[in-house]
């Protein structure tokens, strides 16, 4: 182990590195101290050096503890025990490449030259696995990984410490942009350019994907345990979809010129699980779960109800599922009850009040009201409709319908029948949701659409390419919900055996199919009509 190069200092021993740095600071204690002296106003500057100094100090005792911990190179047993268990989950290895040198930084920026083992990734004997049918199908779009064999035990990320890796993953989320996040790293003395730090940071985002792929996986053949987080809790779940542009490439490029490219919108689709209150407002100190995807919406009712799974929601006290108008959300709700096993008499389904109020401004609209005529209509309607009454909200605007005779295709009854079919669902029992006191409104999943996509994800020249969108916006979910820790743990394991790069993707059931033969005769499939001008479509 030696710093900066291979023919740099050598590090031994964290007391040998703890008394060389001592004796450096017994002497720029005095610098310092003539320096405050002389101009007291210099104190920031000075704070700043001690600060570096003792940064540096904790990174070269951390190194010779390293040094110290990995003085004997891993057994050929142990080598061999990895390589076992990363076959197993479908990564095979190569032996081992005795003395591979790597560059590792640490959080004061300090560079080490590493000498480890390390066990490349096998792509012929993977290649020979998949045509065996003894890996997924999909397995393909996972190129397998190789591993760093001491550096994996101790969970370092792409060149760089643990905690390094951390905190460059968290300045990238919290930051405008990549190169604000350089220049604060810059700071803090460590240098980094900006594709390392994008290669740091999307690192640490496929790896949660990775875990998440993982799990998914385990749901679907009945090995994911279940938690005990909503035992007994008044649960509280929503889902909605957000806006981003993708950047799509067109033609390859050619020298000389530049790649030209489709700035198309795509929709992130989100989902949030937390815990109420006995005034039907997020518990305060409580956990929440946000996760999301820019796959199918089948792709995020899977996701859904693998986390409903994890947390046991099927031992909650009661769940409420809340939501726009949205068809792709309503028409797979069932299907995710059914996985999940929670008894019918524990759900409730409520559409967001305050988008079924702005259909029935917009069918007054489309009745021709004028606009200064109408706030008093829609001001008793929307009363009517808090109080549970829906049906004396939809005979109204039919008979104001009838009374200019209306043909049966106007679009004015597209909002009157979407107010009938959410009434018929019982999604719209909005006084019961009152003396339940449970949400009415779902601001929650607004509200994380905002600041997980809209503020970072979002906005003018920002294109983004699909995996890294994927990852970002699953590092930001889990950022946002504090669940950054328990990821983190899950991703450490994983690289224990090398894990899947840039594959998220899974297989998702054919829900709709489904749902449609368990529940056509009972006529319980959902049938909303489109409404022009509606956010709301049908995925």
């Amino acid at each position: 182990m030696n710093i900066q190069t291979n023919e740099g200092r050598t590090v031994n021993s964290a007391q040998e590195e703890f008394e060389l740095v001592a004796e450096e600071v017994k002497t720029a204690i005095k610098n310092w101290r003539e320096r405050l002296r002389e101009a007291p106003a210099k104190l920031p500057e000075v704070e700043r050096e001690i600060h570096r100094q003792m940064e540096r100090l904790a990174d070269l005792v951390l190194a010779g503890l390293l040094a110290e911990v990995g003085a004997q190179p891993p057994s050929d047993e142990k080598i061999e025990a990895v390589r076992e268990k990363a076959r197993e989950e479908g990564n095979p290895l190569k032996a081992p490449m005795r003395h591979y040198s790597i560059k590792v930084a640490f959080l004061s920026g300090l560079i080490l030259c590493l000498r480890v083992v390390y066990c490349p990734a096998d792509k012929r004997k993977r290649d020979q696995l998949i045509a065996a049918n003894l890996l997924p199908e999909d397995a393909e779009q996972a190129p397998g990984r190789g591993v760093h064999v001491e550096l994996g035990e101790f969970g370092f990320g792409k060149g760089c410490t643990p905690g390094l890796e951390e905190d460059i993953s968290r300045l990238v989320c919290w930051f405008p942009s990549m190169e604000l996040a350089r220049k604060e790293l810059s700071r803090k003395g460590v240098q980094k350019n900006i594709k390392q730090i994008r290669r740091i940071a999307l690192e640490m985002g496929f790896g949660m994907l990775d875990v998440r792929r993982q799990r998914i996986q385990q749901w679907k053949e009945n090995t994911l345990p279940r938690g005990q987080q909503l035992k007994g809790k008044k649960v509280a779940v929503a889902i909605d979809g957000g806006r981003i542009r993708f950047r799509e490439n067109t033609k390859k490029r050619k020298k000389g010129k530049k790649t030209t490219f489709e700035p198309n919108w795509r929709e992130p689709k989100l989902l949030i699980i937390y815990i109420m209150d006995e005034n039907g407002k997020k518990q305060k100190q409580s956990a929440c779960w946000i996760d999301g995807t820019f796959q199918k919406a089948d792709h995020v009712m899977e996701l859904l109800a693998m986390h409903l799974h994890r947390l046991g929601a099927k031992d909650a006290q009661s769940i409420e599922f809340v939501s726009d108008g949205a068809p792709w959300i309503w028409n797979r709700l069932n299907w995710v009850i059914d996985k999940v096993g929670i008894a019918p008499e524990k759900v409730i389904k409520v559409l967001d009040f305050w988008h079924a109020a702005h259909h029935i401004s917009l069918t007054l609209e489309r009745l021709g009201v004028p606009e200064r005529q109408r706030k008093a209509p829609y001001r008793t309607l929307r009363r009517e409709l808090k109080m549970g009454r829906w049906r004396r909200v939809v005979e109204e605007l039919e008979n104001l319908a009838s009374e200019q005779k209306l043909p049966e295709d106007h679009e004015a009854f597209q909002g009157i029948e979407y107010l009938r079919v959410h009434g018929e669902c019982e999604h719209l029992r909005y006084l019961m949701c009152k003396r339940k006191r449970i949400t009415r409104g779902s601001g929650a999943i607004e509200s994380s659409i905002r600041r997980v996509i809209n503020l970072r994800m979002k906005g003018n020249g920002i294109f983004w390419k699909e995996e890294n969108a994927e990852a970002f916006m699953v590092m930001r979910a889990n950022l946002l919900s504090e669940q950054w820790e328990s990821e983190i743990s899950a991703i450490r394991k994983r690289r224990l055996t090398g894990g899947s790069k840039k594959h998220y993707r899974w297989e998702a059931e054919d829900i709709l199919r489904n749902v449609k033969l368990e529940y056509e005769e009972a006529d319980q499939l959902l049938k909303i009509p489109e409404i022009s001008g509606d956010r709301s479509k049908v995925a």
